[in-house]
C-alpha cells in the first residue's frame, strides 16, 4: 500500500486530513465527522491498511449495525482488487453487531438464540410486536389487586404510553440496568422529560419491566431475544470465558453511535491489538446514555480522536440553505467549521396544498430523470410515520420503482425513512 493510500477504491480521492487518520497508528481511535465527511471510506482504507501490513493472518471483525449499510460497504470493498486479494490472507467478518454476537454465544455453548436479521422491515415488525406484548402487561397489571393497592404517586399518567414503556424498557436494556436498584438510583440521561416520570413512578415502571422479561421467557421463549438482549448475556456470563482464539485482533466499527452502549461494551473487550471507531459528533453517545466511552472500556481522548471537516456528500448550496433556517441551537453543535467541497444547483423548497399534486409532480420529475439519466440513483425517503405509498408506487413504471435502488430498504408498496438511508450516497434525492 502506498503511503497515501491512493488509488484503492475506484474513483475514490483521498483528502489530505483522511490521509493523516489513515497513517495514524492507535490501539484505540475515533473517527469523528459529519455525514459526507468520509468517515466510512477512511474506515476502510484503515482496513485494508492492516490487512497488507500484517504478515500473519489475523482475525478481523468491521462491524455496523445496519445490514443494508454494511452490503453498501461490501459492495464499495468489492470493486478493490486490492481487498480481493487480501481477505484471502486473514480471517475477516464482516458482520452486523446481533450476527457477531449469536455466533459467540453459540460458540459459547448457549442454546436457542436465534440471528435477528437487521432489515429495517424485521426491525418495524419486531418493535411492533413487542409494543403488543407490552401491551398485554400493562392491562392485565392495572386489572389486579396490585396495581389498586399501589400509593397514588407511584400510578403512572395516561400520558405514559405504551410506546414510552416500550422506549424505557428498551432504554434500560440498552444500558445494561436490568437489576432494580440501578433503574431507581441512575440519571435518565438521554430520556425524554415529556412525559414527565417521578422517582416514585420508576418503580412502577420496572414492575412491568419485569413482568414484561417473566412474560417473554414463558410464553414467548420461542421468538429469541430482543433486539437489546444480546449484549448483555455476554457482559454478564461469558465475556470472561471467552477464549482468546474468538477475539479479535483488528475490530473496525463504523457509525458507532447507531450501537447500544452495552454493545460497544463487548466490541471493546474483543480487540486484542486495536480498535477503531466511527461517529458522528452530533450524535455523541453521552446524549442518548448515562455512558461515556471511558465507562464502556475506550480511551479515546487526545489524539485518539480526530475529527474530518471537508464534506464531500452535501453541497455549498444545501448547506446554505440548511444554515439559513433560524433555530435555538440549545445544544450547540451547529457546525460552522465545516468546509463543503461540491457545488450544486440551488434546491427548491415546494409547497402542495393537497397530495395528489405532489405525486404528480414527484412522479413526473423521476421519469424526467431516467429519461436523461438512465442509470442514477433516486431516493424518495419519507417520514417514518409515513409507510403506505402505493399511490405514489402505481404511477410509475415497474422498470423505474426497482430504479428507485432503495438497496433492499424498502418494500414495492413503501417508501424508505430518512433512518433507512442514513450514509448511503443516491445521486438525486
Amino acid at each position: 500500500m502506498t503511503s497515501d493510500a491512493a488509488g484503492l477504491l475506484p474513483n475514490m480521492d483521498l483528502s489530505t486530513e483522511q490521509r493523516a487518520v489513515i497513517q495514524q497508528e492507535e490501539d484505540q481511535l475515533l473517527i469523528n465527522g459529519s455525514a459526507g465527511s468520509g468517515k466510512s471510506v477512511t474506515l476502510i482504507y484503515k482496513l485494508l491498511k492492516v490487512m497488507e501490513r500484517e504478515r500473519k493472518r489475523c482475525r478481523i471483525l468491521y462491524v455496523t449495525f445496519n445490514q443494508t449499510f454494511l452490503d453498501d460497504t461490501c459492495k464499495r470493498m468489492g470493486e478493490s482488487d486490492k481487498f480481493l486479494e487480501l481477505k484471502e490472507h486473514h480471517d475477516l467478518h464482516l458482520y452486523p453487531f446481533h450476527q457477531t454476537a449469536v455466533a459467540l454465544l453459540k460458540e459459547m455453548g448457549l442454546r436457542g438464540i436465534r440471528p435477528f436479521h437487521m432489515s429495517l422491515q424485521a426491525i418495524q415488525r419486531h418493535q411492533d410486536k413487542i409494543k403488543s406484548r407490552i401491551r398485554v402487561v400493562w392491562e392485565e397489571f392495572v386489572a389486579s389487586e396490585t396495581y389498586r393497592r399501589l400509593p397514588e404517586n407511584e400510578k403512572l399518567y395516561k400520558t405514559h404510553t405504551i410506546a414510552f414503556l416500550y422506549d424505557e424498557f428498551m432504554w434500560i436494556k440498552a444500558n445494561g440496568y436490568g437489576e432494580r436498584e440501578w433503574y431507581l438510583e441512575v440519571e435518565r440521561t438521554g430520556r425524554s422529560q415529556t412525559p414527565r416520570l417521578t422517582k416514585a413512578q420508576r418503580k412502577t415502571v420496572f414492575t412491568l419491566f419485569e413482568r414484561y422479561s417473566e412474560m417473554m421467557q414463558s410464553r414467548y421463549q420461542q421468538d429469541g431475544y430482543d433486539m437489546e438482549d444480546y449484549a448483555p448475556p455476554l457482559l454478564l456470563g461469558y465475556m470472561d470465558q471467552i477464549p482468546d482464539s474468538l477475539c479479535y485482533d483488528y475490530v473496525f466499527v463504523d457509525e458507532a453511535q447507531d450501537l447500544q452502549p452495552m454493545q460497544i461494551a463487548v466490541l471493546a473487550r474483543l480487540r486484542k491489538k486495536s480498535i477503531v471507531l466511527t461517529g458522528d459528533p452530533k450524535q455523541r453517545i453521552y446524549r442518548s446514555t448515562p455512558h461515556s466511552y471511558t465507562s464502556l472500556g475506550l480511551n479515546v481522548q487526545g489524539r485518539r480522536n480526530r475529527t474530518l471537516r471537508r464534506n464531500y456528500r452535501s453541497t455549498k448550496q444545501i448547506m446554505a440553505l440548511a444554515n439559513a433556517i433560524q433555530f435555538d441551537d440549545t445544544e450547540n453543535d451547529r457546525e460552522d467549521n465545516q468546509h463543503y467541497i461540491n457545488e450544486g444547483p440551488k434546491p427548491e423548497i415546494r409547497y402542495f396544498p393537497k397530495g395528489k399534486a405532489l405525486v404528480t409532480w414527484l412522479v413526473g420529475e423521476i421519469q424526467r430523470i431516467h429519461r436523461e439519466d438512465p442509470n442514477s440513483t433516486v431516493a424518495v425517503p419519507c417520514p417514518s410515520n409515513i409507510r403506505s405509498s402505493a399511490t405514489f408506487h402505481w404511477r410509475l413504471p415497474v422498470n423505474t420503482i426497482k430504479s428507485l435502488i432503495i438497496l433492499s430498504l424498502a418494500s414495492p408498496s413503501s417508501l424508505p425513512t430518512v433512518a433507512s438511508i442514513k450514509g448511503l450516497e443516491f445521486d438525486y434525492d
